[in-house]
């Protein structure tokens, strides 16, 4: 028979399970720019987190999204999109057990824009398409251009561009409605281009209700030509439109 004592000791012994009080911050907008971990789990019981699960998406199955157990109160990770706004779900999973805390997502204000995968800035090439994903506010047109200047175009009282080379080098990609999500993605074919060139891309975001001048516009998001990293194939998209890019831009993919 277990003496009292000998039951006490083994669950004192046993490793605690996972708990979080809180996420800091407590809400992130629709998009979050780029791969650092600027989202903080705070609790107890950490220690040996094995899988964080955001809106149902388990980070080690995103791209480039990470997470850190810095010690056994606190986990750093790098926000992913979600398939909504308002509160999600953020969990931990370890082998003792899981916890699950709320995160509130609002639209992107001011809105953003990030190149592929959020490097800053993006390795782009002739055999993956080029991906834009910008967050605004849901209902909102998004037009998205490119350029190959980082000098501004400045049209006072109706947009201000931080790309263009005073419009002389500014090539409207596309435009979509940002989804309610709070977000919107595009993806183009950028062929012909000397290794080593960079290329700019920024948005404007349009108030088609109220037509509000002037548009809010998202930071400027960088590609350069050369080496590739885990991108998509361009064979899964189906040419549509062209543009003229030096010397050529083609949107493949909605």
């Amino acid at each position: 028979m277990l003496s009292i004592g000998f039951v006490v000791s083994l669950a004192l012994a046993a490793p605690a399970p996972p708990v979080l009080h809180g996420i800091v911050p407590d809400w992130a907008p629709s998009l979050v720019v780029g791969l650092e971990e600027n989202m903080t789990l705070v609790g107890s019981g950490l220690t040996g987190t094995e899988e964080i699960v955001v809106d149902g998406k388990p980070l080690s199955e995103l791209p480039h999204h990470t997470f850190t157990v810095v010690d056994d109160g606190a986990i750093t990770f790098a926000m992913p999109l979600t398939s909504k706004l308002g509160p999600v779900d953020v969990t931990v999973e370890s082998p003792r057990g899981s916890a699950t805390v709320t995160l509130m997502i609002r639209p992107a204000v001011p809105p953003a824009l990030e190149v592929g995968h959020g490097f800053q800035p993006e390795p782009l090439g002739p055999d993956a398409p080029v991906r834009l994903t910008m967050g605004g506010v849901p209902g909102r047109l998004m037009f998205y251009l490119g350029s190959l200047s980082d000098t501004p175009s400045i049209l006072p009282g109706t947009v201000g561009l931080d790309i263009g080379g005073g419009f002389t080098s500014l090539v409207l990609i596309g435009q979509k409605l940002v989804k309610p999500e709070g977000w919107v993605r595009d993806s183009f074919v950028v062929r012909g281009l000397p290794p080593g060139l960079e290329l700019h891309f920024q948005a404007a975001e349009y108030d088609v209700v109220l037509g509000t001048l002037p548009t809010p516009t998202t930071n400027v998001g960088t590609g350069v030509w050369g080496a590739l990293l885990d991108h998509e194939s361009p064979s899964r998209c189906t040419p549509h439109v062209a543009h003229d890019l030096v010397p050529s831009l083609r949107r493949v993919c909605e």
